[in-house]
């Protein structure tokens, strides 16, 4: 059955039961920061893109519920505000009434709230009368506009004098008001945070941050600066998931290319913690194993190696090409979509080690995948010199491994004419005996003039393609 991933199941009794990136000791590490943190304090963790920064913090929020009240905001989400203070209000509120965030006394804790949030009103964006007429000044006709709106004598000195004397007294006013709610807002949030606390642990309301480098840049840094200068308040702790190069581009985007980034994060940031790299051995064998592969393809009257060849490559070719885990789950989704609409295994046409090769291939770089003007066997070798790879990673596997060697080879035959194909099949079958190369050149060949088509770079692609029709 097709079915969208799912994000994994996190049991509130044991939060890394599914966790196959092996990240329980940097949950353990974080907590223990945690303790001797009281705040206010910002705590990035930095992954690139796919790498399951999600998956860790809400796994890591469900071992800190036990001990600490805790907060999720997703914050693309909630990107359409105008305001991120409002949206953290909401959000908290929300989390409230829906007994997800955790809290000692319920009734105290709702009540000092509404205190945050009344208070929180009077600092978020808002403009005066005389602001909202400024901010229509560009839709007006002259000075005879200006009169009407403000009561002013453009001729007189003592009119104009008296103009300007009230804007000043007016936006004095208004950063009088904001400065005091500020003040009483910060205070009730502190307030707020020490009604959540346990009496046994004390831990500070911990706050996670995920998306944010998926946000509009403008809101981005809305929201950074609303974390640094309205929720700075003892007793709060900001976590920030984050993708630092995605983040960097997007401050750029804004603030120049020149911009020093390491520099303007650094005032909002006050530690960074990278998480470790993924061990891609374990998500793919999850992956392999949540998406009944091995059971796809028995029911279509495949065998276990198949199923194998399958697993193999991919978990090779991932490694070696540092494909991210978001894409390694489409990776796996196109291929259960592939296999479930594949006829059995005699009419297939399709073999698992070069169709994996090439689903993997797509992810790592379109356009090498769609150049039909280079051929297999001199794309293959490509790969060894591309940038941002493990070249000996993935030259041992080409040149060590039986499966990586039998890649190489259908790469070869796949754009080879028929008659060289059935040549070197008939000069391998006639050899007394066989070296262990010979005999996996022996095996690929008898796949493609047993099992395979004549275009089978081709029918692969063109299954490949098929699967990308289905919106999942």
């Amino acid at each position: 059955m097709l079915n969208k991933p799912q994000s994994i199941h996190i049991n509130p009794d044991n939060p890394f039961e599914h966790d196959k990136l092996n990240r329980k000791s940097s949950a353990d590490l974080l907590t223990n920061l945690l303790t001797t943190t009281n705040g206010p304090f910002v705590l990035s963790l930095t992954s690139s893109y796919g790498r399951g920064k999600t998956t860790f913090i809400q796994m890591w929020r469900e071992l800190l519920n036990e001990k600490a009240p805790t907060l999720y905001f997703d914050a693309w989400s909630t990107d359409f505000s105008d305001d991120p203070l409002l949206s953290f209000i909401g959000e908290i509120q929300s989390q409230i009434d829906s007994h997800k965030l955790s809290f000692n006394d319920a009734s105290k804790a709702k009540e000092v709230f509404d205190k945050v949030a009344k208070s929180g009103t009077k600092i978020v964006k808002t403009f005066t009368p005389l602001g909202v007429k400024l901010l229509t000044l560009g839709t007006l006709n002259g000075v005879e506009d200006l009169k009407d709106i403000f009561d002013f004598d453009p001729s007189s000195d003592e009119s104009i004098a008296g103009f300007l004397s009230k804007l000043s007294s007016d936006k004095l006013d208004e950063y009088k008001t904001q400065k005091e709610g500020l003040i009483t807002f910060r205070e009730n949030l502190e307030e707020f945070s020490a009604s959540l606390r346990s009496d046994e642990h004390n831990l500070p309301l911990t706050i996670f941050v995920d998306e944010l480098d998926r946000c509009k840049p403008t809101y981005t840094i809305e929201l950074l600066e609303t974390i640094k200068h309205i929720f700075s308040v003892p007793g709060v702790v900001f976590v920030l998931a984050i993708d630092r190069e995605q983040l960097e581009n997007s401050l750029r985007s804004v603030y120049g290319s020149d911009l020093d980034t390491n520099g303007y994060l650094a005032r909002f940031i006050d530690l960074e913690y990278m998480l470790p790299i993924p061990d891609n051995d374990k998500l793919i064998e999850f992956l392999h194993e949540s998406n009944e592969i091995q059971k796809i393809l028995t029911d279509k009257s495949y065998s276990i190696d198949d199923s194998n060849q399958a697993f193999v490559t991919i978990l090779n070719l991932v490694n070696s090409l540092a494909i991210p885990i978001r894409l390694t789950e489409q990776c796996y989704v196109n291929l259960k979509i592939i296999l479930s609409t594949l006829p059995i295994k005699n009419t297939s046409g399709i073999s698992m080690i070069y169709l994996s090769y090439l689903l993997v291939l797509k992810l790592f770089n379109k356009t090498l995948y769609k150049d039909n003007t280079i051929d297999s066997s001199e794309l293959i070798k490509s790969l060894i010199t591309s940038k941002k790879i493990n070249k000996k990673s993935l030259s041992k596997f080409l040149s060590y491994d039986p499966y990586g060697r039998a890649l190489t080879l259908f790469c070869k035959y796949s754009s080879s004419p028929h008659q060289n194909t059935d040549r070197r099949f008939t000069q391998l079958r006639d050899k007394a005996t066989l070296t262990e190369s010979d005999s996996i050149e022996f095996q690929v060949l008898a796949e493609i003039k047993t099992s395979l088509t004549e275009d089978f770079h081709i029918k692969t692609k063109q299954a490949i393609e098929m699967s990308e029709k289905f919106i999942i």
